[in-house]
């Protein structure tokens, strides 16, 4: 994934507060130390983005933000390793949940309707 579209997501995580396949707790927690990081790596300049896209999460303010951390991300390794790490983060909660239904689904059709209750996500 290249840094324009880590960035990206990244964004939309750290102005929504979403994180994919994430317990609300775990998500919460998540989110936090995201918006702490890229608070403690930007300049103060480009911490307005940040705040704006928190207060005002639309695309436009995402978007800002996506560009602001795809600059900075350019003249920091550390903040160019931290994207990749939490869109990846993201990406493998994604595929986990995908392969638990797909799981289940072959479960289903090979043998009826069994109820697993809580079902153990694989990965």
């Amino acid at each position: 994934m290249d840094v324009a579209s880590a960035a990206e997501v990244v964004a939309a995580i750290a102005a929504t507060g979403a994180v994919g396949g994430l317990g609300e707790e775990a998500a919460s927690h998540a989110v936090e130390e995201i918006r702490t990081r890229i608070n403690s790596l930007l300049g103060r300049r480009r911490r307005a983005a940040l705040r704006q896209a928190i207060e005002n999460p639309t695309d436009q303010s995402i978007g800002e933000l996506a560009q602001t951390l795809t600059q900075a991300a350019h003249s920091s390794a550390d903040l160019t390793a931290a994207l990749h790490a939490w869109a990846n983060l993201n990406s493998k909660v994604s595929e986990s949940v995908t392969f638990n239904n797909f799981a289940n689904r072959a479960v289903f059709n090979s043998g009826g309707n069994i109820n697993f209750g809580d079902s153990t996500t694989f990965s």
